[in-house]
């Protein structure tokens, strides 16, 4: 087990979902079991939109916090841009608290000058004189507990919250007979964000907080639960078709999404893969004239799990961003950026 610390001369689960205490905690408990440093946390306050969990000293150095539960492919990428930003516009260091993620996205951290500890004591820690490293500790958080996530109903009602903010407050019965999800799921979810250090109660109703934190949840669940399940068909298009796809009109009861999505909101992206969300059969795609199946085709047709009147050819922009986030492409990250700071400002 290579480890080391020293001085740098240059410079919803059905389980119970764990507290960012407790895993802090952990993670303090064994750097310092480790390593014998002096370490101290101070929590931020539920303020609203604040965008650090807290700060944590470590000897003579003091880092802004931010605690994930688990870090995966499909959220990484919008961690390591909330990072940017949030190191963008304060004086402290970025230091990421993670209950469950592996040595190669620890080292992905690393590389983006990005300071990373897991629960068990692995680390990534680098600034000024202060350089410390650990690999190969047992991660007893991921062994032992679940972390925030949904199936496919939890899902729904979270894209729903995510999609209009006020919709927080509704009733759960109104809320029920939006998204068509049960009484008792929307309750284990709300109790699941509580918990989780999203949603706060007050005397005014409830708030949402670290709401892009809560945007990179519904991205990695999105991508890792419900994408996958969701795929229907894989097309490609007909002669001709792909040059001239924009103007397509598609059949009723479809949406561009992901890389063609992004480019009719902005123009940016220019598509090289072409997601399709459909209410209605992919074989339309077929009787429209518009594609013919193929195993390996640029078109890939996925049910529309979201509940809307919109005729709009693209899908929601919180269903194009998750698209692009967990491509891992780096074009369609940059694309997700432009359509975070725009369609989705509120969301920040």
């Amino acid at each position: 087990m290579p480890c080391s610390v020293r001085k740098n001369k240059s410079k919803f689960a059905n389980k119970m979902i764990v507290e960012k205490t407790e895993l802090i905690d952990s993670a303090l408990k064994s750097i310092k079991m480790l390593f014998g440093l002096k370490m101290q946390y101070h929590a931020y306050s539920n303020a609203k939109g604040a965008l650090l969990d807290g700060v944590i000293r470590i000897d003579s150095v003091h880092f802004g916090c931010l605690v994930y539960q688990r870090v995966t492919q499909y959220s990484i990428n919008s961690i390591i841009s909330l990072c940017t930003r949030v190191r963008n516009i304060g004086d402290l260091p970025i230091l990421i608290i993670a209950g469950e993620i592996n040595t190669s996205l620890m080292q992905r951290l690393h590389e983006n000058d990005i300071n990373v500890m897991d629960s068990s004591g692995n680390c990534y820690i680098q600034y000024d004189k202060l350089m410390v490293f650990c690999q190969g500790q047992k991660n007893v958080f991921a062994a032992g507990k679940e972390t925030l996530s949904f199936k496919d109903p939890g899902l729904k009602v979270l894209y729903f919250i995510l999609s209009d903010l006020s919709n927080i407050n509704l009733p759960f019965r109104d809320i029920q007979a939006q998204t068509g999800v049960g009484l008792a799921t929307i309750s284990k979810l709300f109790s699941s964000l509580k918990q989780s250090g999203y949603l706060f109660i007050s005397s005014t109703g409830r708030h949402l907080k670290k709401t892009e934190g809560l945007l990179n949840v519904f991205v990695d669940n999105y991508c890792r639960v419900m994408k996958p399940k969701a795929k229907m068909a894989t097309m490609d298009f007909l002669p001709g078709g792909r040059e001239r796809w924009a103007e397509m009109i598609l059949p009723k009861g479809m949406q561009w999404g992901g890389e063609p999505g992004a480019y009719l909101y902005d123009k940016f992206l220019l598509p090289e893969i072409w997601d399709i969300y459909s209410s209605i059969a992919s074989t339309s795609l077929i009787t429209s004239r518009i594609a013919i199946p193929a195993r390996d085709g640029e078109i890939r047709v996925y049910r529309k799990f979201w509940i809307d009147n919109n005729e709009s050819k693209t899908a929601p922009a919180l269903i194009v961003y998750a698209d692009l986030m967990g491509s891992g492409d780096d074009r369609c990250i940059e694309a997700a950026q432009r359509i975070l700071n725009h369609e989705l400002s509120y969301l920040r």
